[in-house]
């Protein structure tokens, strides 16, 4: 099914504050459209994928609030297979008491959501007790703290990678080949201009100095010897520490270093 056929069904089935949402979305795209087929500039265009994209994340979050039906079980004889599957000891009788009393509720067609199923195991008033967790030895539960703990532990460095990645995106992390690149690119343009300089300047320099202007290639070679030999010891030095500045949000600072050989 297609966006703008959901959004026709939505539109029927939405209410008012969502709806006004969506038209005012559909009019954002609409008049992006307008102002890029108008003038296609990149700007423009940015503008338009911004709105479609904000109509496309409005449509997929309303359709799982409006139209996505919920996961249930025909009949409580289902409910008592699934309870009794998953550990739990249910006899038929006290599953249909318990719905008598209210404690799992029944949809009109004698079907159970299985969010009611969710809530009636987590009533204290049901009494549910999985097989599991009676007579647990200490082994089992060793077992699952160390579970626990292995889980806790892939969720911290997800977290932490996602942290490091959002701040990467910021621009308070530089990737170390583009710091190397970028000392390079600025190495070989300043040795270029520094190069051209000399060439350009060296008779002038002599005639400064009363010299002999014949002797200018020699002052040259000179020059771009001393030139060739700091160019070799910046080439070769090693440790050098890069740190850039970025201004955070609010009044912090905040700063990031790299190190290159």
């Amino acid at each position: 099914m297609t966006d703008a056929e959901r959004l026709k069904k939505l539109l029927d089935a939405v209410d008012d504050a969502d709806r006004l949402e969506l038209d005012i979305l559909q009019a954002a795209v609409e008049s992006t459209r307008s102002a890029y087929q108008k003038a296609s500039t990149a700007a423009n265009k940015k503008d338009w994928d911004v709105a479609k994209e904000g109509l496309r994340e409005e449509i997929g979050r309303l359709w799982s609030a409006y139209m996505v039906q919920e996961e249930r079980f025909d009949s409580r004889k289902a409910v008592l297979e699934y309870l009794n599957d998953g550990g739990y000891s249910v006899s038929q009788g006290k599953l249909y008491g318990d719905c008598k009393k209210g404690l799992l509720k029944l949809q009109a067609d004698k079907s159970v959501l299985r969010s009611s199923v969710e809530a009636y195991i987590d009533n204290p008033a049901s009494g549910l007790v999985r097989h599991a967790d009676v007579g647990q030895g200490e082994e089992d539960r060793q077992l699952s703290g160390d579970k626990l703990k292995y889980e806790v532990s892939i969720l911290k460095t997800k977290d932490e990678k996602e942290k490091f990645n959002f701040d990467k995106e910021r621009g308070r992390y530089v990737e170390r080949t583009d710091i190397d690149l970028m000392l390079c690119g600025r190495a070989a343009m300043f040795e270029a201009g520094l190069r051209h300089h000399y060439h350009t300047k060296v008779a002038e320099w002599v005639v400064l100095v009363g010299g002999d202007t014949s002797k200018a290639p020699e002052l040259l070679a000179a020059l771009l010897g001393g030139l060739d030999e700091q160019m070799d010891r910046f080439a070769k030095s090693d440790d050098i520490e890069i740190e850039f500045e970025v201004a955070a949000e609010g009044d912090e600072d905040e700063s990031v270093s790299d190190e290159c050989d």
